[in-house]
């Protein structure tokens, strides 16, 4: 991030210590030390005040940061997508490898069972799509993108999106496939 090395910037420019600094923004000594070493980040009294410290606009002290923040995804939205993707994972997993066992094994409630297998696993993944459109995200390589904190160019999106068309349609075939064939397999080695 810019903003550290800009308030350290400003400060030197106006020849001040960060505990001068510090006191004109009623905060601690530690606190600014942290600001310029990108450790926190401050509020937005905290950079209205130094606006009017430095002579200039808020604005002018984070639009570096902006430009990077708006292009980066937060960690917490990362983790958030992962975490759901995980679930969705496992949960279809559990629920391709449970239905012949839970049919064959106990009969009528395994059947319901497994339907609340079935009902969980469209909840994870109906979160994970909607995840997906909030972020933009529709190809495999904007994914990876998103969970790496990186991003596509316009150039490349663009490349992504045009695929995004074919690989609807192909990824619901091949899962359709996949379960039929799994099924299938279960069903004859438990019969």
């Amino acid at each position: 991030m810019q903003l550290g090395k800009t308030i350290k910037a400003y400060r030197k420019q106006y020849s001040m210590s960060q505990e001068q600094l510090a006191s004109k923004l009623y905060v601690s000594r530690q606190t600014v030390s942290s600001w310029e070493n990108d450790k926190s980040y401050p509020d937005i009294q905290s950079l209205v005040l130094l606006s009017e410290i430095f002579g200039t606009t808020v604005d002018q002290l984070v639009r570096e940061d902006y430009k990077v923040m708006q292009n980066i995804a937060s960690h917490e939205d990362r983790a958030e997508f992962k975490k759901w993707v995980s679930v969705m994972a496992l949960l279809l997993l559990v629920t391709l490898v449970s239905a012949v066992p839970l049919i064959v094994l106990l009969d009528w409630p395994g059947i319901g069972i497994w339907l609340a297998l079935c009902v969980l696993t469209m909840i994870a993944a109906f979160k994970v799509e909607h995840l997906k459109r909030h972020h933009e995200l529709r190809t495999y390589k904007e994914i990876v993108a998103f969970m790496e904190g990186k991003t596509l160019d316009e150039i490349a999106q663009a490349r992504e999106s045009g695929k995004y068309v074919y690989q609807k349609g192909y990824l619901i075939i091949a899962i359709t496939l996949i379960s039929i064939i799994v099924t299938y397999a279960m069903m004859k080695v438990l019969m």
